[in-house]
C-alpha cells in the first residue's frame, strides 16, 4: 500500500537503528568510552571521590581544601584529545562508523533495483528526503551516544559542579568558543557540543548519498567520507599548517576558538550543500 511521509520515516528508521551492524557499531563507541575513562586521569579522580564518599578522613580534608572544585568535565572524553589514543582512535575512524549501520542503504537499493518499489510506494520526493533525514540521524546518534555514555561515567563519580576558570583545571581557556557558557552554565554547554557534533557526523553521513552518482563500488563508498575528513585534515595541517581548522580537530569543540568558528561554520555549510545537491541530483535518477 501507500505510504504517508510519516510511515515511511517509521519504516527507514527501523532499518537504520533496528539492526545488528548498528548495535555493533555502538558498542564499539561504548568500549572505546570506557576505555577512554580508565586511560585518563578521569578513573584516578573517581577513585579519589569513591574514598570522599566512603568517609576517607584524609581525602574529605582535601577536599574540603580545594573547595570541592572537580567536575566531570575536567576528566570527560574530549579533554584528552589526541593523547588519549582509544578517544582520538574512535574519533578519526567515526565517519566509517557511521556509515556502517545504514549509509549504503541507498546504494544498495538501487543496485537491486529495489528503489523502484519504494518510490511507487512513497512517492519520488517523499523516499528521497526520507533516506537524507534518517543518513542524518543514523550518523549523529553513532556520534554522540558514546560521548554521553563516557559522559554519565564521569558523572556517576564525579559530583557536578560549575567549573572555575581560576583553577585552570579545565580545556576551556579564554577564547575558546562558548567559553562564557561553558563557565557559567556547563550543562547547556554539553548540549551545545553534543548538537554541533550530531550535526557535523551527520552531515559527514550524508555525503555517501550523493557519491553514490561517482562512485559504483560499496567498499569504496563506505570509506569516502572517511577519506574526505581524513585528507581534510593532512590538507590543513601539512599543506596550510593550520591543522586547527579541520574537521577533524573541531570534532572536538574543545579546541575551536571563537576567532575560529566562521570557519567551522562554513565548512558545515559546505557539507549541508553537497548533501543536499543528492536532493538536485535524484530528478536525473533513472528508474
Amino acid at each position: 500500500g501507500e505510504y504517508n511521509m510519516g510511515r515511511g520515516l517509521v519504516v527507514e528508521l527501523k532499518k537504520a537503528f533496528c539492526n545488528k551492524v548498528f548495535y555493533a557499531v555502538i558498542l564499539i563507541g561504548i568500549v572505546a568510552a570506557i576505555m577512554a575513562f580508565f586511560n585518563s586521569t578521569a578513573w584516578g579522580l573517581s577513585k579519589y571521590w569513591l574514598k570522599y564518599m566512603a568517609g576517607d578522613a584524609v581525602t574529605v580534608e582535601s577536599a574540603l581544601r580545594s573547595n570541592y572544585t572537580d567536575m566531570p568535565l575536567e576528566v570527560w572524553m574530549p579533554r584528552y584529545g589526541t593523547s588519549n589514543r582509544y578517544y582520538y582512535l574512535w574519533i578519526t575512524i567515526l565517519p566509517i562508523l557511521c556509515v556502517l549501520p545504514y549509509g549504503l542503504s541507498y546504494y544498495n537499493e538501487k543496485r537491486k533495483g529495489m528503489i523502484n518499489q519504494l518510490i511507487y510506494r512513497m512517492g519520488r520526493r517523499q523516499y528521497f528526503t526520507i533516506k537524507l533525514l534518517v543518513s542524518f540521524i543514523n550518523g549523529g546518534c553513532v556520534a554522540v551516544i558514546p560521548m554521553i555514555v563516557n559522559l554519565l561515567m564521569c558523572m556517576c563519580f564525579i559530583p557536578w559542579g560549575m567549573p572555575l576558570l581560576s583553577t585552570k583545571l579545565y580545556p576551556v581557556v579564554e577564547g575558546n568558543v562558548f567559553d562564557n557558557i561553558f563557565y557559567t552554565r556547563p550543562f547547556l554547554y554539553v548540549c551545545i557540543y553534543l548538537g554541533l557534533m550530531f550535526i557535523l557526523f551527520g552531515l559527514i553521513n550524508c555525503l555517501t548519498l550523493f557519491f553514490v552518482y561517482f562512485i559504483d563500488n560499496a567498499f569504496a563508498l563506505m570509506i569516502t567520507p572517511f577519506v574526505l575528513y581524513f585528507a581534510e585534515h593532512v590538507l590543513f595541517s601539512l599543506g596550510f599548517g593550520r591543522g586547527e581548522l579541520s574537521l577533524l580537530n573541531n570534532s572536538n569543540l574543545y579546541n575551536v576558538f571563537s576567532i575560529n568558528m566562521w570557519m567551522y561554520v562554513v565548512q558545515l555549510c559546505i557539507l549541508l550543500i553537497i548533501d543536499l545537491l543528492f536532493l538536485i541530483r535524484i530528478k536525473k535518477d533513472v528508474l
